[in-house]
């Protein structure tokens, strides 16, 4: 079984933190409307287990991490099941987040199964593109 790097985990932990702690006020340009469109497409392509479309949105660095689309689609599954199986997805707020833009979105993977998702995303070349996801457990919108 392949297992995630706990450095780029811890990474993304320690932004998450400054999310909380330092949080700057929600973004308002275009890019929000473009970066959801992008996690949606992915959300997509992972419950119709289309392993090309959901690679194709990966930043390289996680490409390169990963070598296939087979290994990260099976990463996924494994550690992210409520992304791999989501039922639904309520974008939050956008934030820029020491020099990254994080969307934070709310999960719900399966009956009484939610997650927070908090997606970094790059533009690249042109093309925004995600460079990694942390998963906090959550309780029902409104609990």
């Amino acid at each position: 079984m392949f297992k995630p790097l706990k450095g780029l985990a811890f990474a993304i932990f320690i932004s998450m933190v400054a999310f909380d702690v330092h949080a700057n006020v929600a973004l308002a340009d275009g890019r929000e409307a473009i970066i959801r469109s992008v996690i949606m497409k992915q959300l997509q392509a992972f419950r119709q287990n289309n392993a090309d479309a959901a690679w194709a949105i990966a930043a390289p660095t996680i490409q390169k991490r990963f070598g296939s689309k087979d290994r990260f689609m099976e990463m996924v599954g494994d550690f992210y099941p409520q992304i791999m199986n989501s039922r639904s997805a309520v974008f939050k707020e956008l934030r820029e987040v020491n020099g990254s833009l994080v969307q934070r979105v709310f999960v719900e993977g399966g009956p009484g199964d939610f997650v927070d998702a908090y997606y970094s995303m790059e533009l690249i070349d042109g093309v925004w593109r995600i460079t990694g996801v942390y998963v906090t457990k959550s309780k029902p919108e409104g609990v």
